[in-house]
């Protein structure tokens, strides 16, 4: 193959990673989305002094439901479409490399995803801590203070620009089969 064949061949890989990714996404996000509440409730459960949350899926989002809060107020939501996209992002970077398929390649992708399942789910706990100190009104007010309110925007606000990409380009960087490219620019020589 040609050194001029060889940026479209990625492209192209890279256009069916995005594709596959963004297929699967869209799929398996209502399942995911259960298990990642699932999974945030329980360590809110542990960390927090405030009863965990109930979390209930409505459209593309899910909302956050105290239990000492009235029933009748309103709820709000957390869109974990734009949470959990970098999914998406993660397959097309994996998708990319030179033996997209390889053992090495398939092995890493699958820990990159169980990896990014962590991250997902301590993103939705920081997000719905940063609810619990700014949305709730009088509660909020009386159990947490400037600072905490600071802490966790922030910390939702720095998940949301620089996380939320960093963290797969990261999980490709250090888990991709740097081996399959290495087989490959040998056997060119």
């Amino acid at each position: 193959m040609s050194e001029q064949a060889h940026p479209w061949r990625q492209l192209l890989k890279g256009a069916a990673g995005f594709a596959i990714g963004l297929v699967v996404w869209l799929t398996l996000t209502p399942a995911y989305n259960r298990a990642l509440a699932f999974s945030a409730r329980g360590l809110l459960a542990v960390i927090q002094r405030e009863p965990a949350p109930e979390f209930r899926q409505k459209g593309r989002e899910v909302l956050v439901i105290r239990p000492d809060v009235a029933p009748r107020s309103s709820r709000p939501g957390i869109p974990l479409y734009d949470l959990t996209f970098n999914i998406v992002l993660l397959t097309t970077l994996f998708a990319v490399n030179k033996k997209s398929f390889g053992d090495g390649n398939v092995k890493g992708f699958l820990i990159a995803i169980a990896v990014l399942f962590l991250t997902h789910v301590l993103a939705l706990t920081i997000w719905t801590r940063q609810l619990y100190v700014s949305w709730f009104g009088e509660l909020s007010a009386n159990d947490y203070g400037d600072m905490s309110r600071l802490l966790w925007t922030r910390a939702v606000l720095f998940y949301r620009i620089v996380a939320q990409f960093a963290i797969p380009v990261l999980l490709w960087w250090l888990l991709s089969d740097k081996r399959g490219e290495k087989q490959v620019k040998s056997r060119q020589r």
